[in-house]
């Protein structure tokens, strides 16, 4: 089979040219493309295997005889285009799965980051996957070797034969200067007879099995107590203390850092989980945000003395004893994403560092608590991780279960220049899976925000996949949303499946919505902090801490706990298919024969003999 490949390049002059062997000057010859006027070379190889084709590229296969530098590479793959109004669709990896229909678009060309935005976004990618689907069948491609420094290059009505198609671009240079990118590029694609995304998500889910070897939760709950809790418990996220938001200091010392705003305090944590005992709240998880020096993202990666203005060593390990008694579990928000001036063990050699000719130190998460975030350096982050954890352990060895860390498994990936510690993308990703290994060690469960597919399996439970349902009508070459990621990675990783599924409930879409994709809610009591935060980032509704407010929430928390009793049973079966009965009505089938019936419509709806209320949900067993 022969591959063709576009390439961009920079000239003698530094200037940004493009060339595909499909012009004339390329020699091709057992599997292997040159062209001598341009000093480039292509050398790949081909393997049929039984479940699908492997297409590689050696880090010795792209060669430069002359003083032009490849700068980004295009793989062409055959059959890979639909056409306008041919019925089909393009399969786009965009935060659960998006459907781009081969018809009615605009003639223009997208690159949509994978794992390598340049920038934080809203919106992203979770999986190493793309596809085309129509009458004839499916095409998949997963992306393996080089995945971390790929974009995918999307065009749609294009060029004379109104083409539809999404193409793997790798990051060969990203300047000029840049050294050409190490390591080997491959892809895995096969032709599959399912004509929807269900064929095309169970056939990744194959791979994943076979060739990645994941162990699913229900493999690794077999000897992990903790993790098997984990499956069945609601996430009950405290936010305890804070600084003054908008930060006002940026660069932060003792004496110039700004007070801290407590929320709620220890007492509060142990008032909420007896209150839960006494009205019958199933299995919870209660996460302590902002324990820490400093409260809530001030003082990374520095965590004692603890944040005394919301009380003691004493109160916290008494507020997880009184847990603990109650049937529940408490464990900690932590971070290692993020550091601040203000941190006593921080070195500002660690930070991760932007490219030549400047080096310049590379901002975090903005401006929080803290004051200026500065990025760790995943390699140094791991330095930090080890110490923190084995000292958190060593005074509260109580504490087990879902350990958190902040969006270790959402970041956009980082090269580092520091030449101390200098990191690929690949380098950082592997840092941050150490990281969340710790954890599984040290407490049983791993936790982050975000749930990308290559921080699997040492994630075991997310935050959250995306931020809000509908972003649909966000890119103009996006029709539909699907649950690609939940058909592939329910079974192997705990999450609920939007932020703005945090205190949604019952009767309301977003709650329905979540349960219906196999996501498991999440309460959060003073979630609302950032004044800079609000619908549009998925931040909606807040959980109070007076007595009157614990009271009043207490019956809709248990009827939260017991609809996660119903679906917990599934949290570690596989999802198969996901099926729209009608504009109202969907079913999510599992693995085991149950399925999930979901009514989002105004009246009674019946399917196979159960009948569902409105806005309400059903299981059915096997």
């Amino acid at each position: 089979m022969e591959i063709e490949f576009d390439l961009s390049y920079y000239n003698q002059a530094n200037c940004e040219c493009f060339t595909s062997t499909t012009e004339a000057g390329w020699i091709f010859d057992r599997n292997c493309w040159k062209n001598a006027e341009f000093g480039f070379g292509i050398a790949y190889d081909l393997r049929q295997l039984a479940s699908g084709c492997r297409l590689s590229i050696p880090k010795s296969g792209l060669t430069e005889t002359g003083k032009n530098r490849i700068k980004t590479l295009t793989i062409l793959l055959p059959d890979a285009a639909g056409k306008e109004a041919d019925g089909g669709a393009l399969v786009l990896p965009v935060e659960t799965g998006m459907l781009c229909h081969t018809s009615g678009k605009l003639e223009k060309e997208y690159r949509i980051p994978v794992f390598c935005e340049r920038e934080w976004d809203i919106f992203w990618c979770n999986m190493a996957l793309y596809g085309r689907q129509d009458a004839s069948g499916s095409r998949g491609v997963i992306l393996e070797d080089g995945k971390f420094d790929c974009e995918l290059r999307l065009r749609t009505n294009w060029g004379a034969e109104h083409e539809y198609r999404v193409d793997p671009l790798y990051l060969i240079r990203e300047w000029p200067d840049d050294i050409m990118r190490q390591g080997d590029l491959s892809l895995f694609f096969d032709q599959i007879p399912s004509r929807d995304y269900n064929g095309l998500a169970q056939w990744f889910r194959k791979y994943n099995r076979e060739e990645r070897k994941l162990p699913s939760l229900a493999e690794k709950s077999r000897t992990n107590p903790d993790l098997a809790y984990s499956m069945k418990a609601l996430t009950v996220r405290c936010r305890l203390a804070v600084k003054e938001l908008p930060c006002p200091v940026y660069e932060q010392t003792p004496k110039t850092e700004p007070p801290i705003r407590v929320y709620m305090n220890y007492n509060d944590v142990a008032t909420i989980a007896r209150n839960y005992a006494e009205i019958g709240v199933g299995p919870s998880e209660f996460c302590l945000v902002g324990w820490n020096y400093g409260g809530h993202d001030g003082a990374f990666p520095q965590l004692f003395p603890v944040c005394e203005a919301v009380g003691s060593e004493k109160e916290m390990r008494q507020a997880g004893k009184v847990l603990n008694e109650c049937g529940y579990r408490l464990n900690l928000h932590d971070n290692y994403y993020d550091a601040y001036t203000l941190a006593e063990n921080f070195d500002f050699d660690d930070v991760c560092t932007s490219d030549a000719p400047y080096h310049m130190p590379v901002h975090g998460g903005g401006i929080l608590g803290g004051g200026r975030a500065y990025r760790i350096c995943g390699k140094m982050a791991e330095k930090y991780a080890v110490a923190n954890l084995d000292e958190v352990k060593k005074r509260f060895p109580t504490f087990s279960g879902a350990y958190f860390i902040d969006v270790a498994s959402l970041i956009t990936l980082s090269r580092c220049a520091n030449p101390r510690h200098p990191q690929s993308r690949g380098d950082n990703a592997d840092s941050y899976k150490k990281i969340l290994n710790m954890l599984q060690k040290k407490f049983g469960v791993s936790m982050s925000e975000g749930a990308r597919d290559w921080s699997l399996p040492e994630l075991d439970r997310a935050y959250m996949l995306i931020n809000k349902p509908g972003n649909e009508s966000v890119y103009d070459y996006t029709d539909e949303v699907i649950p690609l990621y939940q058909l592939i990675y329910h079974g192997y990783v705990i999450y609920n499946t939007f932020r703005s599924g945090i205190n949604s409930w019952p009767g309301s879409f977003e709650y329905l919505w979540n349960l219906a994709l196999g996501g498991l809610p999440i309460v959060y009591y003073h979630h609302l902090f950032n004044p800079d935060w609000g619908a549009s980032n998925g931040c909606k509704i807040d959980l109070d801490t007076t007595p009157e407010a614990i009271q009043a929430d207490a019956p809709l928390i248990k009827q939260v706990s017991d609809d996660v009793a119903l679906v917990a049973p599934l949290q570690g079966i596989f999802m198969d298919e996901f099926i729209r009965h009608s504009d109202t009505v969907t079913e999510s089938r599992f693995a085991d024969g149950s399925s999930i019936y979901a009514n989002f419509g105004e009246t009674p709806a019946e399917l196979n003999g159960t009948v569902i209320p409105p806005m309400n949900f059903k299981v059915k067993g096997k």
